[in-house]
């Protein structure tokens, strides 16, 4: 069945609507704990990237929503956008991964010996988490500016419904 175009309109909308909501209000719930702001601390860094880490993964599969209601709507500007988005997250992972790495360095070295290999068990699994969002916002990137590309040429067209190539005899 084909649906009509408002009706994809319709739809579009929502998948868009869900799919803001899905990234922003994770983030937005994660964000009061990082105040009051102690950017000069390493160890309150090392703390907020740690505690922060784990709210990643839910605004990731907002974009995810995004990127396909734009591609199934055929929003190639949006899916350009989106695609610059995703780019974006990436470095921005990039250049947290790296400041909490030197962070790292830096707690571990002035951690009592009894805490280290916890503090060095939690870096492991924050940077694990990092690199698996920055590929991962790497893909989105790839799979969304490829298809801007390609302008949707690989989709299939609609079924002709009573239409079966064959002349009635």
């Amino acid at each position: 069945m084909v649906a009509s175009p408002v009706l994809e309109k319709h739809v579009a909308r929502a998948g868009y609507a869900a799919g803001l909501l899905i990234v922003i209000i994770p983030l937005a719930d994660s964000l009061p704990a990082a105040y009051p702001l102690h950017l000069g601390v390493a160890q309150w860094r090392f703390g907020m990237v740690g505690l922060l880490s784990g709210a990643f993964m839910t605004p990731l599969l907002g974009l995810f929503m995004l990127l396909a209601t734009a591609a199934l709507a055929g929003h190639q500007r949006r899916l350009r956008a989106l695609g610059v988005t995703a780019i974006v997250v990436a470095a921005v992972l990039a250049i947290i991964s790296l400041s909490f790495l030197f962070d790292y360095l830096q707690v571990h070295g002035t951690a009592v010996n009894a805490v280290r290999p916890g503090v060095t068990g939690a870096s492991i699994k924050v940077l694990f988490k990092l690199g698996v969002f920055l590929i991962v916002s790497v893909v989105y990137a790839l799979a969304a500016l490829g298809l801007t590309r390609r302008g949707h040429e690989s989709a299939a067209p609609p079924p002709l419904v009573g239409q079966s190539g064959r002349s009635a005899t």
